[in-house]
């Protein structure tokens, strides 16, 4: 669903196959079945999902998607915005800790 999609806007729906196979042999999961929405119902830690909202490879709704499914009560979704820099995604925290500082000390005591 989500491989087709970004493949077809990149013009290379006809290679989805090939891809996903080559994918598979080079990590043992294929594309097709890759995405964290099968595992989402089995996190029922206090869970903060993020993302870079303008990404070129990931849709808003395909998080949306993976957030409820996280079994969790006790989940919050971030965006991070101004940005399609999918790698702005990776070092967010690093650079701007306020967000992840503030979930930690909401669920944690101290001894």
């Amino acid at each position: 669903m989500i491989l087709e999609r970004q493949l077809a806007d990149a013009g290379l729906a006809q290679y989805a196959e090939e891809i996903d196979r080559r994918q598979r042999l080079l990590t043992s999961v294929a594309l097709s079945e890759a995405s964290p929405i099968h595992w989402a119902p089995s996190v029922t830690l206090p869970t903060l999902t993020y993302g870079v909202r303008d990404d070129h490879l990931v849709v808003p709704s395909d998080l949306e998607s993976i957030y409820d499914a996280v079994a969790a009560e006790d989940k919050e979704m971030f965006w991070i915005e101004h940005t399609n820099a999918r790698w702005d995604g990776y070092t967010w925290f690093q650079r701007h800790p306020e967000r992840i500082l503030q979930f930690f000390d909401a669920r944690m005591t101290s001894r």
